[in-house]
């Protein structure tokens, strides 16, 4: 209905299913000017014992030096995030988050996208699914790639 989430459930009883919680991306944090600029750097910082979920974004070149020299990172330091998820037992509770996992991915018509593909691409949908529009015009997805340079991962000190 785009209406923003207020509540993170895919369950919530005011919102689409399985809606959640979305972020809209750092302007140059993907597509065309992302591959313009040379790519960027991504950082996330979950912390449950401090009651959160931070994400940052910088474009290449601009990133903190103490994440660059990759020692005595201070998040605190990396400037406003551009999400934020609060954890607590009433909000989120930390103990939804367990065997975590990393997934790199392009979906181009799952359960959301393929959703709203007639609205959102009418003339496409006049004579296709949004399948069959994927696989019918692959020339559409030419900077459609992953390129990942490196992913570090960290663990605070004194962390169990």
């Amino acid at each position: 209905n785009g209406v923003p989430a207020n509540n993170c459930s895919i369950n919530a009883y005011d919102q689409n299913e399985n809606q959640g919680c979305s972020q809209s991306g750092h302007l140059g944090s993907m597509g065309h000017a992302f591959n313009t600029q040379g790519g960027g750097t991504f950082a996330a910082e979950w912390d449950p014992k401090a009651g959160y979920i931070r994400t940052w974004f910088w474009p290449h070149g601009q990133e903190p030096l103490d994440l660059v020299h990759q020692n005595d990172l201070e998040p605190n330091s990396w400037g406003l995030p551009y999400s934020y998820f609060t954890l607590s037992p009433a909000a989120c509770s930390p103990s939804h988050f367990v065997d975590m996992r990393l997934i790199f991915d392009t979906t181009f018509c799952g359960d959301w996208a393929g959703n709203v593909f007639r609205q959102a691409c009418p003339k496409e949908a006049r004579t296709s699914t949004c399948n069959e529009w994927v696989a019918q015009h692959p020339e559409k997805f030419q900077e459609t790639f992953w390129s990942i340079r490196s992913l570090d991962v960290y663990e605070k000190r004194g962390a169990p």
